[in-house]
């Protein structure tokens, strides 16, 4: 009908509905059925109305029943008053009867069985009893997690409903276990991301650094570990092995080989062997009976193949709050804060740009955190790369219509499914979904599912089943999603597969820059915009998710963030202390913090330590009043060490045997 469904002012509705109307009013015509219109329908109304005012003085009617939801305001039925009353006699709708009978005969009146609050009681204890004698008489495991975004958590959580079919299986945080009852343990499962250079999530922290004390274990017990964490880094799932090798270390027994899930590349999957593995392996060592015929949970056994009937897009009218929506996706304490400065620090003459940020909260929410500290970034994904991709949805709704996605549950019933808030296609590629990270072989599998194209279908097979071939492609093209549905054009893909199987898009973390005392209610940010081409150089241009939407975006606009601790790198808490400050490279960016915070106390508090300050420039720049410092410590090919060695004896002076470096 060539209707312009991308916008409303169009009325490509009100045209489509009135088509329909003509075209059933033509095809009942054509087969000589009798067929009234709406406008037909109004006029005899009326003239009935006028008869029946003129003979009874009155006509009851129902204005809402009368007036055709079409067309209604252009019918005289719309602007006619009606009064709605009802004239005897009358027939009404009986109620069911069984609902509403009186029995005078209360003799004859069915009676319910009656179970007395005793015997039920009674019944409900004997059946907890045999629970817990049952429970009991099982081996007990216990499965501890540590997590940042709560994928852990989640993985844990079906890693004891696993093991709950065979074992007494209880799960807990690392920040809620307690080191003493690793000497009563028969069996502990341990799943874990991996933060930073290697080191525990937030809430590992604790257990960290009390594990790492021990020596020996008087009782030795049976353990696996699982690791979450990203081949991207250099220290992929690192803390998941040193766990391990702790755990091995006081004697423990390793179950089986410590699992690693990368987040590019079938991290669930992965999972899901490991644990079926570690499952089958604990039922042989502890020797539990019947063991070959134990049934496991639906999310081990259900197969992980594409099927459109199990997701369906209804439309919503709820309006994103998109802070508040990220934060019950990640579990984070999500603040608004809004763009107040952005400044681009390297000289005119530089081919990189590094930019200082300022964020600024209006909200009446606290912002809280020390120097060294670091803030995550919620971003989000250029407009460009999202238009492109909807482009390619064959079912794609319009652009400023809000959508549900829900899914059927094992009885046939349409529930709202929660990985994603009610909001736009856009919105949700732009705010939620990872567009940019190259899909993992288990979504190239399903990807083949949608090709038309026997070419197309053939080279995904390959992909996705052969990981010498996958890893030669992904490291050469670095495809984005809109890339791979450019290079396989037949694949088909629908509004409910882009929001059910493209992962979530992470925050991502930056140090902060700045003092709270010098700036409240401000964070600071410095962040090197990241631009580079794929295949050696010779392919299409990629910016970093963050640094480029950090760059890009208006003034004023909203940056969700939150805050997340670094207690291993902070200012002494003793301001007199004296400290030195080494920035390679990027590494300046926290410095900036303490320096800052290191004015403020000199000159609210009067004495602070000295704070010389060690950097790949030449002595003497003052490092707060010129924004050169930073092309200077991007691009001067000099090492901190080579700085440091000619000032070894101030450096040691400075320090007194007392401060930091």
């Amino acid at each position: 009908m060539g209707l312009e469904t991308n916008k409303l002012s169009s009325l490509w509705k009100d045209r489509a509905v009135i088509e329909i109307n003509v075209a059933v009013l033509h095809s009942f015509q054509k087969q000589n059925v009798t067929i009234m219109d709406h406008h037909s329908a109004a006029e005899s109304f009326m003239k009935y109305m006028q008869n029946e005012y003129r003979l009874r003085g009155g006509c009851p009617a129902d204005w809402v029943w009368l007036v055709p939801p079409i067309s209604g305001s252009i019918t005289p039925v719309f602007h006619q008053e009606m009064l709605n009353y009802v004239l005897t006699p009358f027939y009404y709708y009986q109620v069911d009867a069984w609902k509403t009978h009186v029995w005078h005969d209360e003799k004859r009146r069915p009676k319910k069985r009656e179970i007395k609050f005793r015997v039920l009681a009674k019944a409900a204890f004997f059946a907890s009893t045999l629970m817990r004698k049952t429970m009991a008489a099982r081996t007990k495991a216990t499965v501890i997690y540590a997590t940042e975004t709560g994928k852990s958590e989640t993985l844990a959580n079906n890693l004891c409903a696993l093991f709950n079919c065979a074992f007494n299986t209880k799960v807990l945080c690392m920040d809620e276990y307690k080191l003493s009852d690793l000497e009563k343990e028969t069996l502990l499962l341990v799943v874990t991301s991996t933060f930073g250079n290697g080191d525990s999530p937030g809430n590992g922290k604790k257990l960290k650094n009390a594990l790492f004390t021990l020596k020996k274990l008087s009782k030795k017990f049976r353990y696996a570990v699982f690791g979450l964490g990203s081949t991207m880094y250099p220290e992929f799932c690192a803390f998941a092995h040193a766990i391990d090798q702790k755990l091995a270390q006081l004697g423990a027994s390793p179950l089986t080989q410590t699992g690693e899930g990368d987040e590019l590349n079938g991290q669930e999957e992965a999972f899901r062997s490991w644990a079926v593995n570690a499952f089958k392996t604990a039922c042989e060592t502890f020797d539990i009976r019947g063991k070959n015929s134990i049934q496991l949970p639906k999310v081990y056994t259900s197969n992980e193949t594409w099927n459109p009937k199990n997701y369906r897009i209804a439309h919503d009218s709820q309006t994103l709050d998109l802070s508040k929506a990220l934060g019950n996706i990640h579990a984070k304490d999500v603040i608004p804060m809004k763009l107040k400065f952005r400044q681009n620090l390297q000289s005119l003459k530089s081919s990189r740009v590094t930019i200082l940020l300022k964020l600024s909260c209006e909200t009446n929410q606290e912002v809280h955190y020390l120097p060294g500290e670091h803030v995550g970034i919620f971003p989000g994904n250029q407009p460009e790369l999202v238009s492109g991709i909807i482009e390619y949805v064959k079912d794609a709704p319009p652009t400023d219509q809000t959508i549900r996605l829900e899914t059927c549950n094992d009885g046939g019933y349409w529930t709202s499914d929660k990985k994603i808030p009610p909001c736009t296609l856009s919105q949700a590629l732009t705010y939620f979904l990872d567009v940019t990270t190259p899909p993992s072989q288990h979504l190239l599998k399903k990807f083949s599912q949608l090709a038309t194209e026997e070419g197309d279908k053939h080279r995904l097979e390959v992909l996705c089943h052969s990981s010498e071939e996958y890893n030669k492609w992904k490291f050469f093209n670095s495809p984005t999603i809109l890339e791979v549905l450019k290079e396989f054009p037949s694949t088909q893909v629908s509004t409910s597969f882009l929001l059910t199987q493209l992962p979530l898009l992470k925050p991502r973390y930056y140090s902060i820059s700045s003092s709270r005392d010098m700036t409240p209610k401000e964070i600071h940010l410095t962040v090197a915009v990241v631009n580079y081409r794929t295949r050696d150089g010779q392919g299409p241009l990629h910016h970093g998710v963050c640094s480029t939407w950090l760059n890009t975006i208006d003034l004023k606009e909203t940056v969700p963030c939150f805050v997340r601790s670094a207690s291993g790198f902070q200012l002494p808490k003793d301001p007199a202390t004296p400290c030195i400050l080494i920035g390679p490279g990027t590494g300046i960016a926290p410095l900036r913090s303490f320096w800052q915070q290191r004015l403020y106390d000199l000159e609210k508090k009067g004495t602070v330590g000295i704070t010389p300050m060690r950097s790949p420039v030449p002595p003497g720049t003052p490092f707060i009043q010129k924004c050169q410092l930073h092309d200077a410590v991007f691009t001067n090919l000099t090492y901190k060490q080579h700085v440091i060695h000619p000032h070894s004896s101030a450096t040691w002076g400075a320090e007194g045997g007392r401060g930091r470096a």
